[in-house]
């Protein structure tokens, strides 16, 4: 299975059923993930493969986007992994890009 097919069936199965910002992995696929993977072997791709793609958003200076694609490559390969479509997930043990921002807990009174 490629990863393309994956990604396909995670978007069909699981995002656009489950999660109203489906959109939204629906855009991280074709910008940043698709153009590199959409034909690689899901199984062949392993954790410097990830690391490479946030390496490349954190460059552009997107913490934040490096961090929803970690996260969004971890959930379609652990799709995968519960319906026996791959057997690994290359993201684990790949540290998250960025620190989470701390919301601030001011309340502004207007």
């Amino acid at each position: 299975m490629t990863f393309g097919e994956l990604a396909t069936e995670y978007l069909e199965r699981h995002a656009k059923l489950k999660k109203r910002s489906w959109r939204e992995d629906e855009r991280i696929l074709r910008v940043d993930l698709l153009p590199r993977w959409r034909k690689r072997s899901a199984a062949e791709i392993d954790r410097r493969d990830v690391a490479e793609i946030l390496d490349g958003i954190m460059d552009r200076g997107s913490p934040i986007m490096a961090n929803r694609t970690k996260a969004l490559v971890s959930k379609i390969f652990n799709f995968g992994i519960a319906r026996g479509l791959v057997d690994h997930n290359p993201s684990l043990g790949v540290p998250q890009p960025a620190l989470p921002r701390e919301r601030s807990n001011r309340i502004c009174l207007v």
